[in-house]
Order: structure tokens, then C-alpha cells, then sequence
């Protein structure tokens, strides 16, 4: 796993426990198992669509920590971004 991989995992573990949920919740919230959440939290298994959707309100996340903590890993230093 890469540094920056291990960075993001921490960000969403400090999200999760910041509003006291556990693995378990979160889990329970997905309707998947706590061994699978937990795969998905240390960066082993990748997160769908829906989970990540389901997360991000759960957590109130706004869209610069949606970014930071599930797409921050796959983005290139050198991308450029557009409002087009």
C-alpha cells in the first residue's frame, strides 16, 4: 500500500470516529460485514459507488474531504482540473 493510500485511510477512520461510530456501524450501515468494512477503512478492498455515496452523508462529508479521503490517491499531482 502506498503512503498516501495509508494517509487517506486514516483521514476516513478520523472522520468515523469523530461522530463515535465503530467499524461495526459503519458496516451495518453499508449491509456488509465488519471483516469487509474493515478490508475496505485499511485500503485492501476498494469502496463502490454507493457505499462511498452512503459514507459521504453519513459523515456529512463535504466535497473537498469526499475528495481528499476516497480520490486523493488515484489523482495525479499534475492533473488540471476545468469548469468546463
Amino acid at each position: 500500500m502506498k503512503g498516501d493510500a495509508r494517509m487517506t485511510n486514516l483521514e476516513l477512520k478520523a472522520e468515523r470516529t469523530r461522530i463515535g461510530l465503530t467499524q461495526n456501524d459503519m458496516a451495518a450501515l453499508l449491509s456488509i460485514s465488519a471483516p469487509s468494512y474493515c478490508q475496505k477503512e485499511n485500503g485492501n478492498r476498494p469502496f463502490t459507488q454507493k457505499e462511498i455515496s452512503i459514507i459521504a452523508e453519513k459523515l456529512s462529508l463535504s466535497p473537498e474531504r469526499l475528495v481528499l479521503i476516497f480520490f486523493n490517491s488515484k489523482l495525479n499531482a499534475n492533473d488540471k482540473f476545468s469548469d468546463a
